[in-house]
């Protein structure tokens, strides 16, 4: 029996594998070199030959426009092209009828794999220890990066493949969601006793929360409207609140302390650099973990603005499907405390890119209702069956 081979999936996927191994080859190496740069050029190059034969709407061309125009702005003062390799991934997988899973589910196993070798090539010695210090219970702990850049990397890399494994797994039994929830909780408890970064581990904790309770936080309309508009309320408004309110404060177990001085940093920051349309050229040696104060101060408050655009955009999409509104739950909180930013650690700007290309009217919302309730209808009808079975 012969396997058919679609070619054009297969360099699609070798696409997005390359992009992803790249970022992994950046860390590795530690400094970038003419042989990354040509990777790079490579990859882009390949990506516009294969979207070249695709055949796009004049309204998509426009959204695709508006979409590099966002990366552009971007790129400014932050030098960051993962604005473009996000609307190159979503050019090519926009369209397939599964695109978004097989995105999720290529990204997730290429992820898995990388971040093993990782692990190898530390306990081998070809990667180095990016140490740092902590007070813990009044003693000095040494905290151990694993071999990646920085102590907080690891749970950076962890919590997509996380949440990569259990969307890819939501239409199996609830025994398997199960196992895979323990898993994750077992390897985030070894990954917190080497780095101690707390931010991840209470990420992954917060995720068990909202897959115990989903029923009454998913379906909350408080929280729909918090999340939809989740760079205003969360990352102006909370953002501001905590800098002001407890960025000045250092007393004993103070939220600035427990946040590792967060508060104090985003409090410098919004007093060191004014608002600009394009944002401020940060120093190499600048620290700011939110990805809100990032955006807003270091890219600018235009792009802020396609942020908070395409959140609001694509939001009525992503509510239809339970797991990809958890994805943006767990994202959007996650990047109050991680400057959670670059495309091989946070795919939820692909995702929403994929959803603004494929969709354009009430009627495609509509389509996809019905296709997600029929899914759900019928897994539902499964679990029922097994139960009767046991």
């Amino acid at each position: 029996m012969k396997v058919k081979i679609n070619k054009g999936k297969t360099i699609e996927a070798c696409i997005l594998i390359g992009f992803i191994l790249y970022k992994y080859i950046l860390m590795w190496l530690r400094v970038p070199n003419i042989y990354t740069n040509l990777i790079i050029i490579g990859l882009v190059s390949l990506s516009f030959l294969i979207l070249m034969q695709k055949k796009f709407s004049r309204i998509e061309i426009i959204k695709v426009i508006i979409l590099f125009l966002f990366g552009c702005v971007t790129y400014y003062n932050s030098t960051m092209i993962d604005i473009f390799v996000a609307t190159i991934f979503a050019m090519l997988y926009a369209r397939d009828k599964d695109g978004i899973k097989d995105f999720i589910k290529i990204f997730t196993y290429t992820s898995i794999i990388l971040y093993v070798i990782t692990i190898i090539l530390f306990l081998l010695g070809f990667l180095g220890n990016v140490a740092s210090q902590r007070y813990v219970n009044e003693y000095l702990v040494e905290r151990n990066s694993l071999g990646f850049m920085h102590v907080n990397a690891p749970f950076l890399h962890f919590v997509p493949i996380a949440l990569g494994l259990i969307y890819i797994n939501r239409e199996k039994s609830a025994v398997h969601k199960f196992i895979t929830i323990i898993v994750l909780d077992i390897i985030s408890i070894v990954i917190y006793n080497y780095t101690l970064s707390r931010t991840g581990a209470i990420i992954i904790l917060l995720l068990n929360i909202i897959m115990i309770f989903q029923k009454y936080i998913l379906d909350n309309k408080v929280t729909k409207y918090i999340f939809k508009y989740a760079f205003i309320t969360l990352g102006i408004f909370l953002t501001f609140y905590i800098a002001y309110k407890f960025g000045n404060d250092f007393t004993d177990k103070s939220l600035n302390r427990v946040l590792s001085f967060r508060p104090m940093l985003a409090l410098d920051t919004i007093k060191t650099y004014p608002l600009k349309p394009f944002g401020n050229a940060f120093g190499e040696r600048f620290i700011l973990d939110s990805l809100y104060l990032r955006v807003l101060l270091g890219a600018g408050y235009i792009s802020y603005m396609f942020y908070t655009y395409f959140q609001i955009k694509t939001f009525k999409y992503i509510e239809k499907d339970k797991y990809l509104y958890l994805v943006l739950i767990v994202f959007t909180i996650y990047q109050l405390f991680e400057n959670v930013v670059t495309y091989n650690i946070n795919f939820l700007l692909t995702i929403q890119f994929m959803l603004y290309l494929k969709y354009n009217d009430e009627k495609d919302l509509e389509n996809k209702d019905k296709d997600i309730n029929k899914k759900y209808e019928l897994v539902e009808k499964e679990f029922k069956n097994e139960e009767q079975r046991t």
